[in-house]
Parts: structure tokens; sequence; C-alpha cells
């Protein structure tokens, strides 16, 4: 009837199109239509009340979500299978993006500040994911190894329909904290050898080894392992050696040293009378974390790993002949001591067995300088005379070629008859 209205009679339900999400909105228009008393059509064009704007069409806005998440896996590929990392192998790095939002996502793209990322762009809609469009690689740096991890993160950007962007950073899903930096653990080996070379330093030229004489030693350290080395230094274990040089700050990997440090050792009389020298020294060294790596020294002559090192010595060979038959037979007809030519001078005492010197000269064994069994030299009991058979007592002073003097004593056991 005239003036009258009706809010209940008509309905209409919508089922919303992921179209009409993307739109933001559903727009559309009703018409109404009837027939007057005289059979004249009526019609009318719905209007949207909440506006202004006669009879517009009702809007009604929907709610725009637009959402990512990016997910970050690596994998280390150990290329010569020797479970370390090594300059040039590498890291694969893939990507998971999904759309978490109501909206569809389009021009999708992922940088990462460390790689460049292949694939895309990528269009997603809502409630979709994919594993397989992006990936990138990335090349192991020495640097890396030194850090024992490689830790970066990616950002993944699009825009929805109405060009909203959308992005989000990357996720490490092997870990409980969100939005986390994808880490890349690097197995590293901090390893170092020594090797210890030794040379004898005749300094006189005799070809025997005397106290007071040198040996040489040089020491080349390789950084065998996987990581720079830092503050490098030695310690060696023979008493009186003089090690100088020092520390070698940095050495990197496959580097060696052979000029940083040196050695120099004394001989004693000890030395010499064992007929060789032999030590080993021990180097330490840091990796980039501060781990101490060491190795005891090895010698590079010898098959064995990590052994000491041993040098030789030919010792001058002095030999005392104490028995003396003087009775010209044409043996032992003199007092034999063989090896005197190895040294600079000697002097030789000889007494009889109450303490009376009956024997005395330098340079003994020179030019038939020997003792046949007559009192002979300065001061001595009985001058020129033949000696009667018994236990005499010598004294021989020995001086090497660096003034050093060692004393030597015996019997010597003289028959006339």
């Amino acid at each position: 009837a005239p003036g009258a209205s009706d809010s209940s009679t008509f309905s209409a339900t919508y089922v919303i199109t992921q179209s009409d999400v993307d739109a933001g909105h559903v727009t559309n228009t009703a018409t109404a239509s009837g027939t007057a008393p005289d059979g004249t059509p009526v019609t009318a064009v719905s209007d949207d009340p909440a506006t202004t704007t006669p009879n517009d069409s009702t809007v009604t806005p929907l709610v725009q979500s637009g959402s990512l998440v990016l997910e970050k896996t690596a994998t280390f590929n150990d290329a010569n299978a020797n479970g370390y990392a090594e300059v040039g192998e590498t890291i694969t790095y893939s990507f998971k993006v999904e759309n978490t939002g109501n909206v569809t996502i389009s021009g999708i793209m992922i940088t990462d500040p460390l790689v460049s990322v292949t694939g895309g762009p990528l269009t997603l809609a809502p409630g979709a994911s994919d594993s397989s469009t992006f990936s990138a690689t990335y090349v192991i740096t020495q640097d890396d190894i030194n850090e024992g991890e490689v830790v970066n993160q990616a950002l993944a950007a699009g825009k929805t329909p109405i060009g909203d962007p959308v992005n989000d950073i990357s996720d490490d899903p092997n870990t409980v904290v969100p939005n986390d930096e994808t880490v890349t653990l690097l197995p590293t080996i901090g390893e170092i050898v020594l090797k210890k070379i030794a040379k004898f330093n005749d300094e006189n030229g005799n070809e025997y080894a005397e106290p007071g004489e040198t040996i040489s030693y040089i020491f080349e350290v390789s950084n065998t392992g996987t990581t720079d080395l830092f503050n490098i230094t030695l310690e060696d274990h023979l008493e009186g050696i003089f090690i100088t040089g020092g520390p070698i700050n940095i050495l990197r990997v496959g580097e060696t040293d052979t000029t940083t440090f040196r050695g120099i050792y004394t001989l004693t009389k000890e030395d010499i009378e064992r007929g060789h020298v032999d030590n080993q020294a021990k180097v330490f060294g840091y990796n980039p974390k501060s781990v101490e790596v060491s190795a005891e020294s090895d010698d590079p002559s010898t098959l064995e790993e990590m052994d000491p090192t041993v040098i030789n010595l030919k010792g001058c060979k002095l030999v005392v002949y104490d028995i003396l038959t003087p009775n010209g037979d044409g043996s032992n007809e003199y007092f034999l001591i063989e090896g005197l030519d190895c040294y600079k001078t000697n002097t030789l005492q000889i007494y009889n067995r109450w303490g009376r010197k009956v024997f005395d000269t330098t340079e003994y064994g020179k030019n038939g300088n020997v003792f046949t069994g007559y009192s002979d030299g300065k001061g001595t009991y009985e001058r020129g005379k033949k000696l009667p058979t018994g236990t005499y007592y010598y004294i021989l002073n020995l001086t090497h070629d660096n003034n050093y003097t060692e004393r030597k004593v015996g019997p010597i056991y003289m028959i006339t008859d």
C-alpha cells in the first residue's frame, strides 16, 4: 500500500570468491519491480543507504590480509667426502615460500645478501606454498672455515592485488626461534706439523765432534689443517738449546714457514761420549676460536712419524794400550796411544808405583816421541835408565782445538824381562 515498507520478505546469500577477496569488496545492485492497479509496471534500482549518493551500488568491503612465510634450509656439500669443509666446496640453499594470507600474492622474489638467488617471480594463492622455484649456491671461503660456520638470512617480497607490499624474512625451520638466521656449521680441523732438521757444525774442520762445537737446528712449521693458525710458538726439550725467532703471527692453510725458528746447541763432553744427540721440539698455535693446536717435531730423515731428531757424532776415539813389553821382539815395544791426532796438543807423564815421575813429554806420539821403557824427560827419576818390570801410572792431558782440556789416567803394565 502507499507509504508501506517491507524488510523481511526478500533475502539473498552470496558465496565470496577469491577474486572478490583479491578485489577487496563485493559490489552489486538489485532491482525491485511490481505492477500498479492500472497494470503499469513499476521498477526501482537499489540504493546503498550508507551513502548519500542516490541509487548507488551496495559495496561490501572485504578485509584483506597479505602474508608470506619464508623458510630457508642449507646443505653443506662435502665434495671430496673427507669430512671437512674446504675452500671451494659449496652450500646449497633451498627456499620454501607459503602464502599465509587471504589474498593472492604476485611478483614474489627472494633476495639474499650472501648469494644470488635464482628463480621467480612467483604468484601464490592463499594457502599455497612453493619449494622448488627458488634456489642458491654459495662457495665457501677460508674466512668461512675460520669462523666454522656460515650465517645468513633471505627476504621474500611480493605484492597484494591492490599493490600493497608483502614481505617476510627467512626462518630456519630446524630451530624453534622464529625468523632466525640459517646457520650452516662447517666441520674443521686444526692441524700443525713440525719438522726438525739438525746439522753438525764442524767448526775446526777436523771431521770430529768436540766439546764446544755446535749443532744447528732448522724448524719447518706447516699448517696442514683447514683453518688458519695464529700466534705460533715453539719450545724444545733439549737442555741447553738456544731457540730464536717467533712467534709466527699467522700461518695460512697450506703454508710452510722455514725461516722463523732457529736453534743452536753447544756440544758437551757427555754428548760426544754418548755418540749422538737426540731431542724433540713442540710447536703450539691457536685456531680462530682460540683453541690450541700443537704437535711434537718429526725427523724428516726417517720414515717414522713425530720421532726425535737424532744426529750421530763422530768423536775422537782415544785408545790406550796399557801393556808394554820392550824386549826387542817387535811386539808392544812402546806405550801405544791411538787417536792423539784428534787433539790440538797433549802432555804425558808416567809415574812409578811410588809416585816418582819417570817420563814427561809434550806432543806424545809425534816424530818418534814415545815411551819405550826408559826414564826420560825433565825432572824424571833416574833419567836415561831402563825401568824395571812393574806397574806404572800415566796422566794424559788432551787439549781440543777450542782449548777445552780433558784428562785421562790409568795404569801401564810393563814387562822388560
